[in-house]
């Protein structure tokens, strides 16, 4: 049986999708055009030379025909094969997704395309928006469900069917051209990510499990470049890396796989960033804090350019990832920024956490991290109580980025107060919502002179997240959930306010 047909415009990606989605069901794939030519023993071109359009599609529509009714697994259509009338009743019995893509997008594949395609040549655009007005309302006539491709990789594009077919085994949240995934046993997914890649470049920090090493090194050229989490000059790391990829000949159409800690993920998202091209790059975090945190952004020194990479996919395969109290911190720092409920979820679930429990939380909180919960100023990107967490980090690298953010939360609440942005009481929010997750809410061993030397030392630096840069501090504060503002400079009784906030 037939479990999915597809149809649609020439180039929208059919027979890529059709053949993941066929992988994911462990079935078998077939695509007209190839059933055809090895019916007649002839290429479609010489089928159209031969026969003409209408004879053409009287093969056509017999082998669809016979397809649908001996086959199983999937099956993807030629462009123009709704325009038989037969073939349309045939279809009318099955799952058929119409998969419509911008045409901009069809353009710029049929212009690099080297296929032959008859109803193609001479002026591409002039023929792409005649058959678009031609088949286009045929293609939803016959459609179950249409999905939209526009800028997702074709397993996206897949997921979203296996969804609608009920067969999803995983949770799926889309971003901006890029795609998160929650759930168990997830190496398969590195197969179909990389499938058409042809170099791989492995950073990773301590062993990648044999399970994704086999799906990674099925059919490609793989180059280990095995890392510390504590790293700390990206910029030369990243460049002498990268003048070896040169001399091994990366290929553009290679791919990143980064696993491990939020910090290896992000250098990862680094070097793609600013040294790969543009290479995508699969994250596989090893933690719930790098779940949360890497691979989000990554800023570029010696610039006051910012990206962000969009990483092919995020795996959060429950089999590899850890957790501990502090991981929540990050939770909550996506609630403050979006709303209390996920604020409540991250509370409760410290003292409870199971693996149901673990895949809820990311999947109410990678959504807002994805979209929101990144505040753009002036070129930059804060997220909420990170900035400070980043200057405790330096001072007292064992403390933990996850318990250095609940202070930097607090901090900055405190900071908030002392300028009035927010009202009093807002601190004392954020200190019961870190006492509920377990965390310390008053910050012993260091200083405050030292925090301030440090913060001074940081404003002559100019590297990845360094907010200091020319200024003596720089924080995001929020008036309330979802409010938030930077401050510049800030002393007197407001700094002080913060400070008292965390017990200094």
């Amino acid at each position: 049986m037939i479990e999915a047909v597809f149809v649609g415009l020439p180039a929208s990606g059919k027979t890529t999708v059709g053949k993941i989605l066929a992988r994911y069901l462990d079935s078998d794939f077939a695509d007209s055009d190839t059933l055809i030519e090895e019916a007649t023993g002839k290429s479609i071109p010489e089928l159209f030379e031969e026969r003409g359009e209408e004879g053409f599609r009287e093969v056509e529509a017999e082998v669809i025909a016979q397809a649908l009714e001996e086959r199983s697994g999937v099956l993807s259509l030629g462009g123009g094969a709704v325009l038989s009338a037969a073939t349309r009743d045939a279809l009318r019995d099955h799952r058929v997704f119409f998969i419509d893509a911008d045409k901009k997008i069809l353009l710029s594949r049929l212009q690099r395309s080297t296929n032959d395609r008859p109803l193609m040549r001479e002026n591409v655009e002039e023929n792409l928006e005649r058959l678009s007005k031609e088949r286009e309302p045929l293609y939803r006539e016959v459609a179950t469900d249409i999905v939209s491709s526009e800028f997702y990789a074709p397993q996206s594009v897949a997921r979203k069917v296996l969804s609608l077919l009920g067969r999803a085994h995983t949770t799926v949240i889309e971003g901006a051209g890029w795609s998160a995934l929650i759930g168990s046993d997830l190496a398969f997914e590195v197969g179909i990510a990389f499938d058409r890649a042809s170099d791989i470049v492995l950073i990773h920090e301590g062993d990648i499990p044999a399970s994704y090493r086999s799906h990674i090194e099925r059919g490609h050229r793989c180059y280990d470049m095995p890392i510390s989490a504590d790293v700390e000059n990206w910029h030369d790391l990243a460049q002498r890396f990268f003048h070896d990829f040169d001399e091994q000949s990366i290929s553009s159409s290679g791919a990143i796989f980064a696993y491990g800690s939020s910090d290896v993920l992000s250098f990862a998202a680094y070097c793609a960033a600013v040294y790969g091209g543009g290479l995508p790059v699969l994250a596989v975090p090893t933690s719930l804090e790098a779940a949360l945190c890497g691979a989000f952004t990554a800023q570029i020194p010696s610039t006051n350019f910012h990206t962000e990479p969009t990483p092919a996919e995020i795996l959060c395969d429950l089999d590899v990832m850890t957790y501990q109290k502090a991981d929540f911190a990050e939770a909550l720092s996506v609630a403050f920024m979006d709303s209390n409920e996920t604020l409540m979820q991250a509370r409760y679930a410290a003292s409870t956490m199971e693996r149901r429990d673990i895949e809820v939380l990311l999947s109410q909180t990678l959504p807002v991290r994805m979209e929101s919960a990144a505040f753009q100023h002036r070129n930059e990107t804060f997220l909420y109580g990170h900035t400070f967490a980043g200057v405790l980090e330096s001072l007292a690298p064992d403390m933990g980025h996850g318990q250095a953010l609940a202070y930097g939360m607090i901090f900055a609440a405190g900071l908030a107060e002392g300028l009035t942005i927010a009202p009093f009481g807002w601190a004392r929010k954020h200190v019961r919502a870190v006492e509920d997750i377990g965390l310390s809410t008053r910050l012993e061993g260091l200083r405050r002179e030292d925090i301030e030397d440090e913060m001074r030392r940081q404003a002559a630096l100019h590297a990845p997240d360094i907010k200091m840069y020319k200024v003596h501090n720089r924080f995001m504060v929020l008036s309330d959930f979802s409010n938030p503002r930077v401050v510049v400079s800030v002393s007197g009784k407001a700094l002080g306010r913060a400070f008292h906030a965390i017990g200094l």
